[in-house]
C-alpha cells in the first residue's frame, strides 16, 4: 500500500514540476525576419536567431556529417 502513495506523490509533484517549465512553442511560433543589412536572422523582439557568421560553421559541419563515417551509436557498437 505504500509503494502505491508513493507513486501517486512522485506523479504528482512529476506533473506539478512539468507544468511549472516554461513553453518554447510561442517562441517557436513567432515569425522571424531577415534583416539584409546586417545579415542577420530576427525574431520579433528583433534579438538574434541566425547569425551571419554561423552560415560558414554550419556547412562546414554538414560537410564533416555527409563526408564521414556514419556513426553508430548503439549498444553493439560503443562496446568495441
Amino acid at each position: 500500500m505504500s509503494g502505491v502513495q508513493a507513486e501517486l506523490i512522485l506523479g504528482a509533484i512529476e506533473r506539478k514540476a512539468r507544468s511549472a517549465q516554461p513553453s518554447n512553442s510561442s517562441y517557436l511560433e513567432q515569425r522571424v525576419q531577415y534583416l539584409k543589412e546586417g545579415a542577420q536572422l530576427v525574431d520579433e523582439e528583433s534579438q538574434g536567431v541566425m547569425m551571419a557568421w554561423e552560415g560558414p560553421l554550419m556547412q562546414a559541419h554538414a560537410k564533416v556529417y555527409t563526408t564521414s563515417t556514419i556513426w553508430c551509436l548503439c549498444y553493439k557498437c560503443t562496446r568495441m
